[in-house]
């Protein structure tokens, strides 16, 4: 069964802002509509941007995770009402297809439906892998612990 969220948000993270693509049904059948925004990262900011897209009827939201900038993007936006916060792999991110520029990031990140449909699954593979206590290559019995040879 294909996966497709009818109104969505990605979010392109920098250290000063942050450019914000939803993708929402357009005015005619089987269309789409497109928006790019822009918001300061100062927290009370990022607060109104998660109000912003609750009031447009966003119900997921994923972004690429940029270190320490990532975070309190996904706070503002963590317990206010949305179905799905998803922080994936910037790897995953540069994998999707065309040119790359912060708005088109943003935009790349939520669409085709076929491409978040592809990032949500990667990101339901970790949390269940989470939730099964396999952290990462330290955990695994066979993993090498420093030793050579």
């Amino acid at each position: 069964m294909r996966v497709m969220y009818e109104r969505v948000a990605a979010i392109d993270v920098h250290k000063d802002m942050i450019k914000v693509g939803i993708r929402t049904p357009g005015h005619r059948a089987w269309t789409r509509a497109s928006e790019v925004l822009e918001y300061r990262t100062f927290f009370g900011v990022l607060l109104t941007m998660a109000a912003d897209l609750r009031k447009r009827g966003v119900t997921h939201v994923v972004m690429e995770a940029s270190g320490v900038y990532t975070e309190p993007v996904y706070y503002a936006l963590a317990g206010q009402g949305f179905e799905q916060v998803a922080v994936i792999n910037p790897a995953h991110a540069k994998a999707l297809k065309g040119h790359k520029t912060d708005a088109k990031d943003a935009l790349r990140l939520v669409g085709p439906d076929r491409q978040v449909r592809q990032a949500d699954d990667r990101g339901a593979d970790r949390r269940g892998a989470a939730r099964a206590g396999a952290g990462g290559p330290g955990d695994r019995p066979d993993a090498h612990r420093g030793q050579v040879g």
